[in-house]
C-alpha cells in the first residue's frame, strides 16, 4: 500500500514526529531517519524506536496519531485510479497485501475511491508479516488463482522477497524513492501508473 497504492510519505513522517513528541520529545531526528520509517513493518520499527515499549502500544499511538492525518497527508498516485479500473474492466483481479492494520488499509482504499478495484484484501494480522509469503498463498486462494497467472507490484525489497518467496514475478515502481539492496533484482520496473498495463502485458507475451 504505501509506496505503491498510497503516496503517503509525508504522512508517515508527519505521524512519526507526533510519536516522538509524545514518546520521547528530546530526541531529535533527521530527514533521512523519518523517512525510512515508510517501507519496513510498523510493528518492527515501534521495537526498534523504542525498545523498552510495548511495541503493541507503540503501534496503537502510531494509528492513533496517523488516522487524523489522512485526509490531507495521503493521496494516489498520477494516473493510478484510472488505471486500477481500467484493468478490473478488462478482467484481471487485483488484490492488497500490505502489513498495514487491516482497518487502516480499507479506510485509506474507500478514501481515495478505489476500494471496488479490489477483489481481495490481505492485511496486517490477516498473515504473517512481508516477506512471509503466507500472505500472497492467502490472496490466491481468495481468488482462486495459480501464482502461474500471478504478478506483485511494489516499491520496496519486502515486496520484491514476498513475491520471489513466493514464486511469483516482482515489479517495483520507480515513481517512489526507495533503495533496493544489492543483489535484488525485480523481473521489471514500472514508471508510471500509465505504463503498468504495458508492462503486464509484455511480462505475459514473454512468458506465456
Amino acid at each position: 500500500m504505501d509506496g505503491t497504492s498510497l503516496d503517503s510519505e509525508l504522512l508517515v513522517v508527519a505521524t512519526w514526529l507526533r510519536v516522538f513528541a509524545r514518546l520521547d520529545p528530546s530526541r531529535k531526528l533527521t530527514l533521512r531517519e523519518l523517512e525510512a520509517f515508510s517501507g519496513p513493518p510498523l510493528i518492527d520499527s515501534c521495537r526498534k524506536c523504542f525498545p523498552d515499549r510495548d511495541p503493541q502500544e507503540v503501534e496503537r499511538i502510531y494509528v492513533e496519531e496517523a488516522v487524523p492525518l489522512y485526509p490531507t497527508l495521503a493521496s494516489l498516485f498520477p494516473g493510478e485510479k484510472e488505471t486500477l479500473f481500467a484493468l478490473k474492466e478488462k478482467g484481471c483481479r487485483l488484490a492488497l497485501h500490505t502489513n498495514k492494520r487491516r482497518e487502516q488499509a480499507l479506510m485509506a482504499l474507500e478514501k481515495e475511491g478505489i476500494a471496488p478495484c479490489f477483489d481481495a484484501v490481505v492485511a496486517g494480522g490477516d498473515a504473517p508479516m512481508k516477506p512471509d509469503p503466507s500472505g500472497v498463498y492467502k490472496i490466491l486462494a481468495l481468488l482462486g488463482a495459480q501464482k502461474e497467472d500471478a504478478a506483485y507490484l511494489g516499491d520496496s525489497s519486502y515486496d520484491l522477497l514476498t513475491a520471489h518467496n513466493a514464486g511469483i514475478p516482482a515489479f517495483l515502481v520507480r515513481f517512489y524513492p526507495r533503495s533496493i539492496p544489492e543483489g535484488l533484482e525485480p523481473e521489471g520496473y514500472v514508471d508510471s501508473y500509465k505504463d503498468l498495463p504495458e508492462v503486464l502485458s509484455s511480462w505475459w507475451s514473454l512468458m506465456h
